[in-house]
């Protein structure tokens, strides 16, 4: 019994899991729509950094409340490992993040000429390992700012609105590698493939998941202030 109420089944007893995973749906699903849909046209990559992370932020000011506006496998699996969220839980997240991933680049598809098929920006190539670990440092930074910003243990001077703070470091992890199309979120860049028909990269996946990872380790063993081991974080814009 302590072992069921470990990894989270107690939480699917009551309406308050669907709330949540409906609020992941809904966020991750207008994130993928909204991004194929116009701001991959935007020519200025500092335009598409910005309009990312502002993106991003008024997505968690809208569903972080009620699932924490995770919206990314590899924010959920830090969190996982600080816990924010139990197991049961977290992987409900992350498959409703694949199919809010899915549903939003069909959506996409509808909206924008039928004879799209290429995203504008413009790119030179990498090597993959170059690729991997930026994908990796990106998404450390942005997980370990999402668990920092919302430490319920931390004080709040400083940290102003925890949305603006973890969709502005996206921007500028986005904005210091203008040189490569950066991911920071394994189930955007799946969606992009199904979109522009393009086979997905193992680079997209492993490096975000790994960053997610890594936050997670560092911030509980090293920068967290502690927390009971129970609790359910959820951001507070």
């Amino acid at each position: 019994m302590n072992i069921l109420k470990a990894i989270g089944l107690n939480e699917f007893k009551n309406w308050d899991i669907l709330r949540r995973l409906l609020a992941e749906l809904i966020g991750t699903f207008l994130l993928i729509t909204i991004s194929l849909s116009g701001i991959h046209e935007i020519k200025s990559a500092v335009g598409f950094a910005l309009a990312n992370g502002l993106l991003l932020a008024s997505i968690i000011a809208y569903t972080g409340h009620i699932s924490g506006g995770h919206v990314n496998p590899a924010v959920t699996l830090g969190m996982f490992i600080c816990k924010y969220i139990k197991l049961l839980p977290a992987l409900c997240y992350v498959v409703v993040q694949i199919l809010g991933a899915m549903l939003g680049q069909m959506v996409a598809r509808l909206i924008v000429d039928k004879d799209y098929k290429k995203i504008s920006r413009k790119v030179p190539t990498f090597s993959e390992r170059s690729e991997f670990g930026l994908e990796v440092l990106e998404t450390f930074l942005l997980v370990s700012v999402a668990l920092s910003v919302t430490d319920p243990r931390r004080s709040a001077r400083g940290v102003g609105s925890a949305a603006l703070a973890i969709g502005l470091s996206a921007a500028a992890s986005l904005c210091a590698v203008t040189e490569y199309k950066a991911s920071l979120n394994p189930v955007g860049h799946l969606a992009t493939s199904i979109y522009l028909k393009s086979s997905p990269n193992w680079v997209y996946w492993g490096g975000p998941l790994l960053g997610g990872l890594l936050a997670g380790l560092v911030y509980r063993y090293i920068l967290s202030y502690g927390r009971p081991a129970n609790i359910r974080v959820v951001y507070k814009p």
